[in-house]
């Protein structure tokens, strides 16, 4: 007999991979061990070759439902002689290589617990190998209990039993918990004492009673309250200081046929093991005051319930709450207890924490489908991060550090061989979200004993993000090196798709708010091609006045006047928009401006803006989404009306003074004019890749967001 050793690498870890490989080695009689380790699973078996071969093709085949297996190698090791096959210790020593898992919603089994009699009924934080929170609990690498949040609870003789039973899916559970070992409810601010019962009758009360409840999720704690009672939305907006941007719903799934219209691609996302927010349409005439849920749009945004606490109180309460981020406006989500009092306190009525910390602190993902029933990312987080993305090849040999933009913040981390991405960290504007990013980047270079060799950032020298990455390579020594904005996104389109080493040529339409570029312009409108792995911009939006810095994004007339303030048949539209003093004011600075944009963005915001749709916004992408909705609305109603008659100018170029007179010169509806606004961007695109002779192309940035664009 021999001995072998199987080393398995990738998402092996928290989804009841060493339970999977115990009783598939028992029902091939094998004996040896397995046991967690910083790079994966390692197991010893005694077997013939043969045996060994049919036990690790069955490994590789039939893998727990959630892992994620990237590599298993089997060599013959020195011969041990096992009596039987056994779960043992996992050894700390060496350096972390694996796949993080993410926090996973509720699964079948434990949703079907919850209401069965069982002793774990009605339980708010039921869970099992194939469900529940593990990326924002772990403390350190491998995964198990003594390392996670979850070191402090001690479990029941019950709970041990389940945890050493092959045959039971809570085997080597380190969540497991029950009523008597229990993580326990609390009322935040309250000094009397309540029972689990009690809270969830609390808290569905005051939803009935019109009140705001912050409660404490995997990620963080949600603001929720009665989505159909529009005097609690418009109460939730004014104390969060939210006043338009879209409210998201929780709903039992029943519920979701009731209120909206699905797709197939649509299903599967609310269903997912990752329980995104996933936007969808809504029927008409429903019970739901849409207007104060997502004011001027034609999507909404639903979850389905995604823990057991979440689930229980859905069922109690029988009808669909607004379940919104923790936070006040512009500040990151409140994940911790203690200051949920000092964080949320004037903005609900009743907050409802527990006792397992979260050190990890995500916002809910969000998801949309286009027509094709392809997903694309609105905002990636709670459920994938930091999740490795099927499909990407490591870049270089080195260990990378990636610092992000200043908006939608994220980074990333390549360390031997796998790539990590964080969950979305919001706009680095304050000091709260400073301080959590780099929080957020101590901890997952903690956990992977991250060293990159080179640190990465924007070629924008006053963002933040920029800054952070050159403290921190000057503080340990590591040589930082600044990627132009634009050029990043397409690179990355190209390496999802393994194409940087495609043989035909790719062109870039890489459109987004704004970026700084290799001219020092502020770029937004760019196309590229890549060919024999370089890159060059070989057209662009034509430049427009910059003015008044960040005010220019957040006031859409702002951007109107900035491309059509020398237009004659804009002026009447551009003066209605401002005070005569502003008007002077404006006027001069943009003939002043020594800074020209080529932003895609602000030509959507100067759309939505002379189209009577947006002048001033109140979220990020508010007059991008309103024109995006009035064109769809157009598209459903009358199809394909054709694009404009416009054509690149004689640089090649988008020409944004044509595209803006056609706008204006159109006399049709608001919709109408907002759909061949669209329809003409996919027109251009078309020019200039037939100018370049390319047939192949790949589409980022934030207004490729825009699933009718898309």
């Amino acid at each position: 007999m021999t001995s072998w050793g199987i080393h398995i690498e990738g998402r092996v870890q928290g989804v009841g991979f060493r339970p999977f490989v115990y009783r598939l080695a028992r029902e091939y009689q094998l004996c040896g061990q397995v046991s967690n380790g910083p790079d994966g699973v390692r197991i010893i078996v005694n077997a013939s070759q043969a045996a060994v071969e049919a036990f690790t093709q069955q490994l590789q085949s039939q893998p727990p439902p959630v892992a994620i297996i990237t590599q298993i190698t089997c060599v013959e090791v020195d011969h041990v002689a096992y009596p039987n096959f056994s779960i043992v210790e996992s050894p700390l020593s060496g350096t972390p290589k694996l796949l993080l898992t993410p926090d996973l919603a509720m699964c079948s089994s434990c949703r079907e617990e919850l209401s069965s009699e069982n002793r774990r009924k009605s339980y708010a934080f039921t869970t099992c190998t194939n469900c529940g929170p593990r990326y924002s609990i772990s403390k350190t690498l491998p995964y198990d209990r003594p390392r996670t949040t979850m070191d402090k609870f001690e479990m029941c003789p019950a709970c041990l039993k389940e945890y050493h039973d092959p045959t039971n899916r809570r085997h080597f559970s380190q969540t497991n918990s029950c009523p008597d070992c229990a993580v326990e409810l609390t009322v935040v601010g309250d000094a009397e004492q309540y029972t689990s019962a009690e809270i969830l009758e609390k808290t569905v009360s005051a939803w009935r009673k019109g009140e705001i409840v912050a409660i404490k999720g995997i990620g963080g704690f949600l603001l929720t309250c009665d989505a159909r009672q529009p005097n609690a939305i418009s109460r939730l907006r004014e104390l969060k200081h939210r006043p338009d941007k879209p409210l998201a719903l929780m709903m039992r799934t029943n519920e979701v046929a009731t209120f909206f219209t699905t797709r197939p691609a649509e299903e599967r996302l609310l269903a997912g093991i990752e329980a995104p927010i996933v936007l969808l349409a809504p029927k008409k005439g429903i019970n739901l005051p849409l207007t104060q849920i997502a004011p001027g749009l034609d999507r909404v945004g639903v979850m389905l319930p995604y823990t057991p606490l979440f689930q229980l109180l859905l069922a109690a309460f029988s009808g669909p709450i607004i379940a919104t981020s923790g936070n006040v406006s512009g500040e990151p989500i409140v994940y911790e207890d203690e200051k949920a009092m000092e964080k949320l306190g004037r903005v609900a009525d009743v907050i409802v924490g527990n006792n397992r910390s979260i050190l990890l602190p995500q916002d809910d993902s969000v998801q949309a489908v286009d027509q094709r029933g392809t997903s694309v990312f609105l905002r990636r987080s709670r459920g994938y991060a930091p999740v490795y993305l099927p499909g990407i090849k490591q870049l270089a040999s080195e260990n990378l550090l990636a610092f992000g933009a200043d908006l939608k913040a994220t980074f990333g981390i390549q360390q031997h061989g796998n790539t990590y991405l964080s969950q979305y960290l919001g706009d680095l504007n304050s000091y709260t979200s400073q301080f959590h990013y780099q929080r957020s980047l101590t901890h997952l270079r903690t956990l992977l004993q991250a060293r990159p060799k080179t640190i990465l950032a924007d070629l924008h020298p006053n963002y933040v993000s920029t800054q952070l990455a050159y403290e921190l390579g000057a503080a340990d020594g590591i040589e930082v090196q600044q990627i132009q904005h634009h050029e990043a996104h397409f690179a990355a389109v190209l390496l999802e798709n393994d194409l940087l080493h495609s043989p035909q040529d790719v062109l870039g339409v890489i459109w987004d708010g704004t970026g700084f570029g290799t001219d020092g312009q502020m770029w937004g409108g760019e196309c590229f091609r890549f060919s024999e792995g370089e890159m060059r911009r070989v057209s662009q939006l034509n430049y427009f006045p910059h003015f008044a810095g960040d005010k220019l994004a957040k006031e859409p007339r702002l951007s109107a006047i900035a491309i059509a303030g020398d237009l004659p048949e804009a002026e009447a539209l551009l003066t209605e928009k401002c005070t005569p003093p502003e008007w002077k004011i404006f006027g001069q600075l943009r003939r002043r401006a020594s800074l020209s944009s080529s932003s895609m963005g602000r030509l959507f915001d100067a759309v939505s803006s002379l189209l009577g749709l947006c002048d001033t916004q109140s979220y990020e992408g508010m007059a991008a989404s309103l024109l995006m909705t009035a064109a769809r609305k157009a598209w459903n109603t009358y199809g394909d009306l054709g694009a404009y008659d416009i054509s690149l100018d004689a640089k090649g170029q988008l020409p944004t003074t044509a595209i803006m007179q056609a706008v204006l010169a159109d006399t049709d509806t608001v919709g109408v004019r907002a759909l061949r606004f669209h329809l003409t961007l996919v027109d251009l695109v078309r020019q200039v890749a037939d100018q370049q002779q390319i047939g192949a192309i790949a589409f980022s940035g934030g207004v490729l967001q825009n699933i009718l664009l898309v």
